[in-house]
């Protein structure tokens, strides 16, 4: 009966010592295992106890302990022992308290387990003779087992979280990163956009509004005694002139939509993804748009393979309303004009090419906006400009361009387009 009324107030202690416990789960996990091992120790005479953590992904375990006891030599070797009698294979195996003798010594071993995997062993070395109550010495076991591996499972999960938070920090620092690049570039692309603009735009504007001023206040003077035809002359330059404005104009917006487009890369995305879903169809609307290609009529030289490609409908109009202007203004009349396409697996494969004046190989080394606007003349007006929006719209596209040309020869542009994804 003493006996009986001593092992409940021991279990009614461990209990409350637990408790107690229980309300620092949130200290770390040193400090959990040193409290819970001492609390265990105190109310049973026990030897010593170990802890053997697993090492994650392997089927190894290293001696783990915090408290003062025997040296790790002595408890690898233990260790040893139970694996070899077959103890450590066991608890594996059913995921329970399993018991063992080596010598004189008795041995229990608890798992210290998750839903998903074993976290460690929980390995106490006892005298059977000083534990009155088997049963009870092994359900405080599992007791402390089940606090341990819930403690365990906390730190992992805590870990988890630090390591999410940790990579969504430098996610967001290294989006942060780019964007402040991107705007800087961004930034630096309109400085140089305007700079150049602003050096270039009032001397290429100068020729054609000083024709077309000129030519208006000479008309506004002088209409009432201007013969008929030569005022009709110089209407003509005036219209001539304004086309010449137009065409300059809509060369720099084009050029300014471009250049921005490349380092935005949500717009970027969103133009790569759209299609034109007949290059036949695009390439004949170009043709029949302008009075100046009917009176090249018969000097086109055309041969269409019809294909959808990945590229916008009015980037590739664009595209090919520069080249073949180009083709058009650069070669004489009686000249041929070559457009093929030819499709294979991958990419529409289109080809431009006219016999006209050509290009040296420095001008073709300086299509480029930038290049192009800083430019003190163009010595060709508008091929540099058309060229350059040329190259934007293949490289915003993801395509690739060849370009040959020999001064009074020929000119060949050479372009690879993807192919829309079906």
């Amino acid at each position: 009966m003493e006996q009986n009324t001593a092992i409940e107030k021991n279990i009614s202690e461990i209990i409350e010592a637990f408790k107690t416990l229980c309300y620092n789960f949130g200290s770390n996990f040193d400090t959990v295992c040193s409290e819970a091992i001492s609390i265990f120790k105190k109310f049973f005479e026990i030897d010593d106890v170990a802890i053997f953590r697993k090492i994650p992904n392997t089927l190894d375990f290293h001696y783990y302990n915090l408290i003062e006891g025997r040296i790790q030599e002595y408890w690898n070797d233990k260790f040893q022992n139970l694996l070899d009698d077959g103890s450590i294979g066991m608890l594996l195996a059913s995921c329970s308290v399993v018991s063992s003798k080596i010598s004189d010594k008795n041995y229990k071993l608890a798992p210290l387990i998750s839903d998903k995997d074993i976290y460690g062993i929980l390995i106490t070395e006892y005298d059977s003779n000083k534990i009155p109550d088997d049963l009870i010495f092994e359900d405080i076991l599992i007791i402390i087992s089940s606090y341990l591996s819930h403690k365990i499972t906390n730190l992992e999960l805590s870990n988890r979280i630090i390591e999410l938070e940790q990579n969504m920090n430098l996610h967001i620092a290294s989006r942060t990163i780019n964007l402040v690049k991107n705007n800087q570039q961004l930034a630096d692309k309109i400085r140089g956009l305007y700079k150049n603009l602003s050096m270039a735009l009032p001397h290429e504007f100068r020729t054609p509004l000083n024709q077309i001023l000129g030519n208006s206040d000479f008309l506004m003077k002088h209409f009432d005694v201007t013969d008929p035809k030569e005022a009709k002359d110089i209407i003509s330059d005036i219209y001539v002139s304004c086309r010449r404005l137009q065409t300059l104009i809509e060369h720099y917006l084009v050029l300014s939509q471009l250049e921005l487009i490349a380092i935005n890369i949500e717009q970027l995305d969103e133009i790569r993804s759209a299609r034109t879903p007949s290059v036949e169809t695009s390439i004949y609307n170009v043709l029949s748009s302008k009075s100046d290609y009917e009176m090249r009529y018969e000097d086109f030289k055309i041969e269409l393979e019809d294909a959808s490609i990945q590229m916008s409908e009015n980037f590739f109009t664009i595209l090919m309303t520069e080249l073949i202007d180009n083709a058009v203004k650069y070669s004489d009349n009686g000249k041929p004009i070559i457009i093929k396409t030819k499709a294979d697996s991958e990419n529409l494969n289109l080809m431009v090419m006219d016999y006209g004046m050509g290009i040296n190989q420095e001008d073709l080394n300086k299509i480029d906006a930038y290049t192009q606007f800083d430019r003190d003349k163009f010595e060709q007006q508008g091929l540099g400009l058309g060229l350059a929006i040329v190259h934007r719209i293949v490289d915003i596209s993801g395509s690739k361009i060849k370009i040959e040309s020999e001064v009074n020869n020929f000119t060949k542009v050479e372009i690879s387009i993807p192919l829309a994804n079906n």
